[in-house]
């Protein structure tokens, strides 16, 4: 076979395989489809086709058919005459030429490969039939499968696990990487971050799932527990369900950890007035103002306040005391003060005018006004009461000497209360307070000096007034050493003389001693006498005697059972003013002969009174004491003894 003959024939081969890969082509775009057999096995009826129609193994409709022709070709080609003669492994450039124009003539080693790559079936191609031959009537073919189309399980395994772990991956991501997936997990109860379980808690809410929306923002704050959102919407649910408690405590966490942001003032206010907690709301405005500095609170505080109380006198230095009235325009409004400058809001509750006298501090008067539960802003006046001290008492007795004994009255200005004294000693608010309508007596054949002041309501004295006063008339002397018991003499009158006069006594015992001696008591019925002992007791001598019954005259015939009055009556009395309590000074000398000497009425205690008489020796003391007792004298006493100054 000549080359010239060789050719045409493999360019045939190559125009019918790419004839039918053409035709199948359009017959897939056409929609001809696949209709396979329903087995695959030689000899099968094919449906809708003529009678006898069967599947007839027939030569393949792919150039890879003839393989064994094109094979016989090449080997023909390589045999024709002058082939070998060619050295194709260094071909010259007309060998090189004829093997780029006619295939044919292309060594037998790349001719080959290029026919084998030319004729290769597409792999795995499955085994189909040829519909192009049943379209045109003709008996069906079968196209065998190549060996290579064999179903390979190993690696559908290795595919479908590299499909499952990339799913898995994929899945794994979405749902820890993602807001959706980290959603997703919180609506299933699985662990997730606090955003998705805050906006879980969000959509429940919209949804009215209040307590599933509470468990959703408590979650979400026990992984961030300062975040100022989560604090806010846990409060909002728990206001929703009715735990106004655990909102308030929410708010107020928000409200220390953020103390300049206000939005959790403003949920706290709204929290306290819709459970008309009007005072908290309007503490916790004031408080959230101070704080941030938001006009929007001041604002809101000023809008929330009832009017302050109004006062009928303004602050100020007032020369007379002044009596201030609160008053408000609101209906069941309190007023509630104090005068200290102290809290009004726990002060007292106004109810009349207030009374503000002189004293040493001014009054800062602090009033708030509270109505339904609301309190004012506070109204603040300060007060200072400087007021003149009063004149001093004013008596109707001119000072001077008189013959007679008088008495007078004093008077001061309105309001004020008089004290004073008649033995010369300064007046003090502790002195005897003169009583209008009443008389002072002054004494007799003696000098008198009254002392007196005016101390008004609001603690103010005045100056003192004093005024001496001689009066006239005869009195009885004072007690004197020569007034003895029925000739008894004290220091003198022995022990053996007393016995001798009185009798022996009904028992004797030790006396105690003192600076002058040591004493022994003798008993009789009428009383007992204490002698100071010597060392012959016959010598001792007499230094008290105690009479009970009227068998024994005292000084100036003195007795137990006459009235008090008569036996005062034997002795000097000036007419000393009595000191509200029964007490008053009968004489007293404070120089001369007689200095030291006194007497003095004490009240005992009911209708009970004792007048002491003393008479002042060199270096002792002679007292006489009257005891009585409904006005009736019950006891005498007659004593000497040394004063613990002369001791």
């Amino acid at each position: 076979m000549s080359e010239t003959a060789a050719a045409p024939t493999a360019n045939d081969a190559a125009a019918k395989y790419r004839e039918r890969m053409r035709s199948t082509t359009e017959q897939r775009a056409k929609g001809s489809g696949y209709a396979p057999a329903p087995n695959r096995l030689m000899g099968g009826s094919i449906p809708n086709q003529p009678d006898g129609a069967r599947l007839i193994a027939a030569p393949r409709a792919h150039p890879r058919g003839d393989l064994a022709w094109e094979r016989a070709r090449v080997a023909a080609h390589l045999t024709e005459p002058g082939a070998g003669s060619k050295d194709l492994t260094k071909p010259g450039r007309e060998t090189r030429m004829a093997v780029a124009s006619n295939p044919a003539s292309r060594p037998e080693s790349a001719h080959r490969r290029a026919a084998e790559a030319a004729l290769a079936r597409p792999i795995r191609q499955s085994a189909r039939m040829d519909y192009a031959a049943a379209s045109r009537g003709q008996a069906q073919s079968y196209i065998a499968p190549h060996p290579t189309d064999q179903f390979n399980w190993i690696r559908l395994l290795v595919t479908s696990f590299l499909v499952v772990a990339m799913m898995t991956g994929g899945v794994y991501v979405f749902l820890n990487r993602t807001d959706q997936g980290q959603f997703l997990l919180a609506s299933w109860g699985r662990n997730a971050d606090a955003g998705a379980y805050s906006r879980l808690g969000s959509k429940l809410m919209s949804e009215g799932s209040v307590p599933g929306a509470v468990r959703a923002f408590e979650i979400a704050l026990s992984q961030d527990s300062q975040n100022l959102a989560t604090l806010l919407d846990l409060g909002g649910a728990y206001e929703a369900n009715d735990q106004f408690d655990r909102a308030e405590l929410a708010y107020r966490r928000a409200i220390s950890l953020y103390l300049t942001a206000s939005a959790p003032y403003q949920r706290v206010i709204a929290l306290y007035q819709m459970q008309d907690k009007q005072w908290e709301a309007m503490q916790c405005m004031q408080y959230a103002f101070d704080q941030t500095g938001d006009e929007a609170f001041s604002q809101m505080l000023a809008q929330a306040r009832p009017d302050y109380p109004r006062v009928s006198a303004l602050g100020g230095v007032y020369a007379t005391p002044i009596t201030v009235e609160l008053s408000t325009n609101l209906n069941d409004a309190v007023i509630r003060y104090t005068l200290d400058g102290s809290d009004p809001y726990v002060g007292d509750i106004y109810t009349k005018g207030i009374y503000l006298d002189e004293r040493d501090e001014s009054y800062t008067l602090r009033a708030v006004t509270f109505v339904d539960g609301r309190v004012s802003s506070e109204q603040k006046q300060t007060y200072t009461i400087r007021t003149a001290a009063p004149k001093m008492p004013e008596s109707n007795l001119k000072p001077g000497t008189y013959d007679t004994a008088r008495t007078l009255a004093l008077r001061a200005e309105k309001d004020c209360v008089i004290y004073y004294t008649t033995d010369g000693s300064p007046a003090t608010v502790d002195s005897k307070v003169f009583e209008p309508g009443t008389m002072i007596t002054l004494r007799r054949s003696s000098a008198t000096t009254v002392r007196a002041i005016a101390v008004a309501l609001n603690g103010k004295v005045s100056n003192e007034m004093s005024i001496r006063y001689v009066c006239g008339g005869t009195v009885k002397t004072s007690l004197l050493e020569k007034d003895t018991f029925d000739k008894l003499t004290l220091f003198t009158t022995t022990r053996a003389q007393f016995i001798k006069r009185f009798g022996a006594p009904e028992s004797v015992v030790p006396g105690g001693s003192d600076a002058l001696g040591t004493y022994s008591v003798l008993y009789y019925p009428f009383g007992y006498a204490v002698f100071r002992e010597a060392e012959d007791p016959d010598a001792s001598v007499l230094a008290e005697l105690s009479v009970s019954d009227d068998s024994i005259k005292g000084p100036r015939g003195v007795t137990v059972g006459m009235t008090l009055s008569d036996a005062m009556a034997l002795f000097r009395d000036e007419g000393g003013e009595d000191d509200g309590n029964g007490n008053r000074v009968l004489y007293s000398f404070i120089s001369g002969t007689a200095e030291g000497n006194m007497g003095l009425l004490q009240r005992v205690g009911g209708d009970e009174y004792e007048a002491h008489y003393y008479t002042k020796l060199a270096r002792d003391y002679i007292e006489l004491a009257v005891y009585a007792k409904d006005g009736t004298v019950n006891r005498l006493e007659w004593l000497r003894y040394r004063a613990p100054e002369s001791q």
